[in-house]
């Protein structure tokens, strides 16, 4: 989702008037990102094949709202891993990636197994990872669920 034009009104974390940008189909998922006020917001891009946009308001002071461009992006980059020994690698490498690219890869485990993660090449935009980043995060449970 790119964003055109923003003019909310500004308020903590959207209590007045606000759009929440969530990473699924509901409120409960992870927010991708809170508009309001009038500065665009870097474009963002969900983790799978649905997000939610929530716009609310009150009855105080209104702006003209806003207006943002949506595209559907085929990626072929959300995986599960059971295998050990399995490798893989970021869309189109070792050319560029596309732009807004958003992927999850997942290592399963059998009970009481760990996971090495080895990096044999990397290489992301600079910028302290404010625009490119890669995130490691660790669960427990069923991560098939």
């Amino acid at each position: 989702m790119a964003w055109e034009d923003v003019d909310i009104e500004t308020s903590l974390n959207c209590r007045q008037d606000g759009l929440k940008v969530f990473d699924g189909p509901t409120r409960l998922d992870d927010v991708l990102a809170n508009v309001l006020g009038s500065r665009l917001p870097s474009a963002i891009a969900s983790s799978d094949r649905r997000m939610l946009a929530r716009f609310v308001t009150n009855s105080n002071t209104t702006g003209s709202g806003f207006y943002a461009r949506y595209r559907f992006v085929e990626q072929y980059c959300n995986e599960v891993f059971t295998d050990s020994g399995s490798q893989f690698s970021s869309p189109n490498y070792p050319d560029e990636y596309a732009d807004n690219t958003n992927c999850s890869y997942r290592a399963v485990a059998e009970l009481y197994e760990s996971i090495t993660l080895t990096f044999t090449a990397f290489d992301l935009e600079d910028g302290n990872c404010e625009f490119d980043s890669v995130k490691k995060t660790a669960f427990f449970g069923s991560a098939l669920a």
